[in-house]
């Protein structure tokens, strides 16, 4: 068989050169929250104490969250302050995240912003309100 001028020809079987590729490949561990504490912002935080186990650490992080600012992300930042405070149990933080989401009923969170979403914001609102509702 005659080849193109310029093609490069592979001596390696298409099996072996799959061996060749995945051994040359960098393992990668997977990526962990805490390790890049100083890149995420504040509203993360408290789910990567409570994943690595820290109760207390995440209650603290959790209280310490500033206002979030009114921007397209707004809805996303609040669905992490609920998983974070349904996860504790934090009832006067599950009562104001359930009045800050309240207003985007019926919408995707963070989808706005055209770089995430975190699902409808009825499934966290209404996860808010069971909360809530067991509460005496």
């Amino acid at each position: 068989m005659k080849w193109p001028k310029g093609t490069v020809r592979c001596s390696r079987s298409g099996a072996q050169a799959r061996q060749s590729f995945a051994a040359s490949k960098p393992k990668r561990r997977a990526p962990v929250l805490l390790e890049h504490r100083d890149r995420h912002p504040p509203w993360v935080r408290p789910l990567g104490l409570l994943a690595a186990g820290d109760r207390t650490g995440a209650l603290a992080a959790l209280r310490a969250i500033p206002e979030s600012p009114r921007d397209l992300l707004l809805e996303a930042r609040a669905c992490l302050v609920a998983e974070a405070a349904l996860a504790l149990g934090d009832v006067p933080l599950i009562e104001r995240t359930h009045a800050e989401l309240a207003p985007a009923a019926g919408q995707l969170a963070g989808a706005g912003s055209g770089l995430l979403t975190f699902g409808p914001v009825d499934h966290y609102l209404a996860r808010l309100t069971a909360a809530l509702s067991r509460c005496p």
